[in-house]
């Protein structure tokens, strides 16, 4: 089991205690790292392919068993001129989600250890965006927030329960430029991060640096005819291809770190619809992953995404 997997490798090495081995997400379950395909929280130039207003949940269960929800992002465009627009996003970043149990038995004593990770790092940023014919520039300025609470519980089914708690804060700045090119049927998308600063600190500890890769993202899509597109979309922890035919997106992508040097692959295999009802767009996205090697496990993941407001999006049906 992943989990399992992972309370080893934390619990057991130092060196990976700082790694934050779990989700980090996008604002949209299909393509969660797009540069290409309307997710101004990844990419600022795409401003003009987005709704007034926007936001998404995002369900999760491991394993089948389980399923939480929680919310995953907002952001909100306003165009000031027909090539210029500002505005703001929120999105759940980083999701620690992490819970594995081992159970210990002698002739003495039977015990289980448990180790319960929750808590997540947030993104609070603002973005302008300007056009010139073709190509689109954007810039965001985003602060960085959060909280992972780290329980390890060793339950002791004949004595009393031993137990410790450690809460790491975060908080941080970033500086991000993208970039859109829009040449009839293909079109190509790019962000990088120049600039980001995070410090995390235990409560009445000292401040020091936690470093992060900086995002550094690439894509295309490649329209056929009107709601018929494929998008390839990489970065440096994934890369994903998708098809959007009509009503209906599928896709498959490929993890192979889960940042800061833990290296995990998986496979997605996704799929979905997206639509407009009573002029709303309307996106529901659902996602299984299959974990290799000796973080074999298996996790399942929806995404439903609503535009409370705006134009609606040309390549989605009504209903």
């Amino acid at each position: 089991m992943i989990k399992f997997s992972l309370f080893l490798l934390i619990s057991l090495n130092p060196n990976l205690a700082d790694s934050l081995p779990g989700e980090w997400v996008g604002s949209d379950g299909f393509s969660q790292s797009s540069a290409v395909v309307g997710n101004v929280c990844v990419n600022p130039a795409l401003a003009d392919t987005q709704d007034c207003l926007s936001v998404n949940f995002r369900l999760f269960s491991d394993d089948y068993t389980k399923t939480e929800g929680d919310f995953s992002s907002a952001f909100f465009n306003i165009p000031i001129l027909s090539s210029f627009s500002v505005g703001g996003s929120f999105n759940l970043l980083y999701d620690s989600r992490i819970r594995a149990s081992t159970i210990t038995s002698n002739d003495d004593y039977t015990y289980i250890s448990n180790f319960i990770r929750t808590g997540g790092m947030y993104r609070f940023g603002a973005f302008l965006k300007k056009s010139s014919g073709p190509v689109s520039l954007g810039i965001d300025v985003n602060l960085l927030n959060g909280k992972i609470d780290d329980l390890w519980l060793i339950d002791f089914l004949e004595y009393y329960d031993v137990y410790d708690t450690v809460t790491t804060y975060f908080r941080g700045y970033s500086i991000g430029l993208g970039f859109y090119c829009d040449f009839g049927n293909l079109s190509l998308g790019g962000y990088y991060c120049p600039y980001q600063k995070i410090e995390k600190w235990e409560l009445k500890g000292e401040e020091e640096e936690f470093k992060l890769d900086l995002p550094l993202r690439f894509g295309f899509n490649y329209s056929f005819s009107e709601n018929k597109n494929i998008i390839f979309s990489i970065d440096r922890k994934e890369g994903i291809i998708g098809l959007h035919y009509g009503l209906f997106k599928l896709g498959y992508g490929r993890i192979y770190s889960m940042g800061n040097g833990v290296e995990v692959e998986a496979n997605r295999y996704l799929g979905g619809i997206s639509f407009v009802m009573s002029g709303l767009p309307v996106s529901i996205m659902f996602e299984n992953r299959k974990y290799s090697g000796n973080f074999a496990d298996s996790e399942f993941i929806g995404s439903i995404g609503v535009s409370i407001s705006g134009k609606g999006r040309k390549n989605e049906k009504e209903f």
